[in-house]
């Protein structure tokens, strides 16, 4: 893959689309955070890892005094889809872990422990699949106007939405820490097809009461440069849009070919950017 400069970035946006066409987004971001850290994306919630396997989840810290919740500013309509990986409590006469999308006038309530769906007025007591495990992938998929819930892959029920809504806030309420009825864990928050208008948050961590803000990658940090010492195009961010309208960032670095101004894509170097 020999090309010159500009013949490369257009193959590369070119490649970028075809291979990444649903950009997916990580809302949680839990590879920015050590072990309890405390994100600033929600209210009574702790990052939590295990020190055997090293998989990482958010949940409620032990001394907190009400439940947890995660917030984030979205922009979603259309089509898309909301993705959470999650070992819920279990409850027999409080709410339990609810999933929320609301619009300016409009608002979709999913409930994580038995997959009750509300939409507007409308209350649909879903639970087909019956396919509970002890941690749980739940995807919620929007497609013209009906919101169809799976539950590890296997469909679980639909719902009809209100058309023509945007969604700006999405959020996550009754994160439990109560231990006799099983504490949440939510290790995964993605979604695809809309933009989360957060960048990556300030992080406080309680040992030391210190303050850490990364510096966020936006289209207004993102110059291109070549290094000439290296031989390398550094790329921090190419906009691709995605198949819904949204878009992606992707971090990519070119290689240059020795005496030559032509350069070769670093497959292993594409990597989406928060």
């Amino acid at each position: 893959m020999r090309l010159n400069f500009f013949k490369l970035v257009f193959l590369l946006t070119t490649l970028l689309f075809s291979q990444y066409s649903i950009a997916e987004t990580d809302l949680l971001n839990l590879s920015a955070y050590q072990e309890g850290d405390t994100p600033t994306y929600g209210d009574n919630i702790i990052m939590e890892q295990d020190e055997n396997t090293e998989v990482k989840w958010i949940s409620c810290p032990p001394t907190a005094l009400e439940n947890g919740k995660i917030t984030f500013p979205v922009n979603l309509s259309g089509d898309f889809e909301v993705f959470i990986r999650i070992s819920p409590g279990y409850y027999d006469f409080q709410a339990g872990e609810e999933l929320f999308l609301i619009s300016d006038e409009y608002r979709i309530k999913l409930s994580l422990s038995d997959l009750e769906i509300q939409a507007g007025d409308t209350t649909d007591d879903l639970g087909e699949s019956d396919a509970w495990q002890e941690v749980n992938d739940i995807r919620l998929s929007i497609i013209n106007n009906i919101a169809k819930v799976y539950l590890n892959d296997v469909f679980d029920g639909k719902i009809t939405l209100k058309p023509n809504q945007v969604y700006n806030k999405l959020s996550i309420q009754n994160i439990d820490n109560n231990t006799s009825a099983g504490v949440t864990r939510i290790y995964d928050l993605k979604i695809s097809g809309g933009t989360a208008t957060t960048t990556t948050p300030e992080t406080t961590t309680p040992e030391n009461n210190t303050t850490t803000t990364p510096i966020p990658t936006t289209s207004t940090n993102c110059n291109a440069k070549y290094d000439a010492f290296v031989g390398r195009v550094i790329i921090p961010c190419i906009e691709v849009p995605d198949a819904f309208g949204g878009i992606q960032l992707y971090h990519v670095e070119m290689e240059q070919q020795p005496n030559t101004f032509s350069f070769d894509l670093d497959m292993n170097s594409i990597k989406p950017v928060q």
